[in-house]
């Protein structure tokens, strides 16, 4: 009994260092895995960052331009009022120019009657 209970001992601490072995593979593999997926965040964090402040510039960029385009519609709105005004008055003038030339010619013919 006493060599089966040796051989039982050495039969379990065989086992022992093998589930230790297995134990601490296993950790490590578990470990090496965190950091790895730790790195893996903070590199796609960064990139999420590096991307968040490109677009903070190209929206700058776009609110200039927007900015910009409503100057100059403004600018074209009063241009066209102003040609608009314009184009009223020269109808006014032609039209004052066509009644009295209506009129003037009412008057050659009363002339070329009366002659």
């Amino acid at each position: 009994m006493n060599e089966n209970f040796m051989q039982l001992i050495s039969q379990t601490g065989i086992w022992c260092v093998t589930a230790y072995i297995l134990g601490k593979n296993f950790f490590d593999y578990v470990t090496r895995r965190e950091e790895n997926d730790r790195v893996n965040f903070k590199e796609r964090e960064e990139r999420m960052y590096q991307i968040i402040e490109k677009q903070e510039v190209i929206m700058i960029q776009q609110k200039d331009l927007l900015t910009q385009s409503i100057t100059m519609s403004r600018h074209n709105k009063e241009m066209l009022d102003k040609l608009t005004n314009i184009q009223m008055l020269h109808t006014n003038r032609l039209d004052r120019i066509e009644d009295r030339q209506t009129q003037l010619e009412e008057e050659i013919k009363k002339i070329g009657s009366k002659l």
